[in-house]
């Protein structure tokens, strides 16, 4: 498995049991975006959520058993635990709730942030960050990616919610290190991948991150 080490027999156990359940959990959370908000959407969502949480418990077990270093290890274990934290907000956001008076449309976007760029990001990072060189410039502008990866996503989510300067910052960090990490997958990752199709995945991805940065033309009537 590229998360699960074979030397933790917990992780191992946790690992079959996520393989089995993820699929169900995912169609649950895909009906429960489906229906209106109300009591079926959240417990659909809810599905999903004890889904996440067993990946969390997943992250915990590896941190346990590694600690918190190598860095991409780290990042991974973090995708892995803010997975949880998307899937929480995904059933307020079913149920309807608004905490802290927040609007609907944010509380929504709250759970696809933590789907997306708190779960997919870091654990693409992690991932990527094993073929990074060891040394050198290479490792040390995946270094203030990967940490950028790993602390941006609470951050932004912090900020939204106390002061829009964070908020601004957090993001400008996020969006940075994910520029940064494409920028590496390009340039050096990419030609240590050995099978072809992966190759170009990995370079459609960066490509893409770089295009969705770039800003847009308004038009004109």
């Amino acid at each position: 498995s590229l998360v699960v080490s074979t030397d933790d027999a917990a992780a191992v156990a946790l690992g079959w049991l996520i393989a089995r359940v993820q699929p169900l959990g995912a169609l649950a959370a895909l009906v429960a975006l489906w229906l209106p908000n109300g009591a079926a959407g959240m417990a659909l969502a809810a599905v999903w959520c004890f889904v996440t949480v067993a990946v969390a418990l997943l992250a915990l077990a590896r941190l346990r058993g590694r600690g918190a270093l190598p860095l991409e290890e780290l990042s991974i274990d973090a995708g892995l635990a803010y997975l949880c934290v998307g899937a929480v907000w995904l059933v307020i956001a079913r149920g309807g709730f608004r905490p802290l008076g927040f609007e609907p449309m944010i509380v929504q976007l709250t759970a696809v942030h933590f789907h997306y760029a708190g779960f997919f990001a870091p654990l693409y990072v992690g991932l990527a960050g094993r073929l990074v060189a060891a040394g050198g410039v290479e490792r040390a502008c995946y270094r203030a990616a990967a940490v950028g990866v790993i602390v941006g996503p609470p951050l932004v989510a912090i900020g939204i919610t106390v002061s829009p300067l964070l908020e601004l910052v957090s993001a400008v960090v996020l969006a940075s290190s994910v520029t940064t990490l494409a920028a590496l997958m390009a340039l050096s990752v990419v030609a240590r991948v050995e099978h072809p199709l992966a190759k170009i995945g990995l370079g459609v991805s960066a490509l893409s991150v770089t295009l969705a940065g770039r800003p847009q033309k308004s038009s004109q009537s």
